[in-house]
């Protein structure tokens, strides 16, 4: 069993959420979540003040796989999210309650 985990921008949730169901995905969880991203800093002026965003929304989105489904999942989500990050790692157990 493997777990799939992926940070995307929020627009493509929809998009995402779709391309998974389609590559056979049963459950997932979506999260929103603020992150860094080198390179990406905005300015905002918020009261009269100018200062400096370094945190940007994103989504978080996790399932667990087989396996053989792997890869499948992996290009499900790259080919929707437009950019992001995918991890991957093994669970050992699983127990359902």
């Amino acid at each position: 069993m493997k777990k799939v985990v992926a940070f995307f921008e929020p627009e493509h949730l929809s998009d995402v959420k779709a391309a998974l169901l389609e590559a056979g995905a049963e459950n997932l969880t979506a999260t929103n979540v603020v992150g860094t991203d080198k390179g990406k800093e905005a300015s905002h002026t918020f009261r009269g003040v100018r200062k400096q965003i370094s945190f940007h929304p994103l989504v978080r989105v996790e399932l667990l796989t087989s396996e053989e489904n792997v890869s499948g999942m992996k290009l499900a989500i790259q080919s929707a999210a437009n950019g992001g990050q995918i991890l991957v790692s093994d669970i050992g157990e699983v127990v359902n309650f």
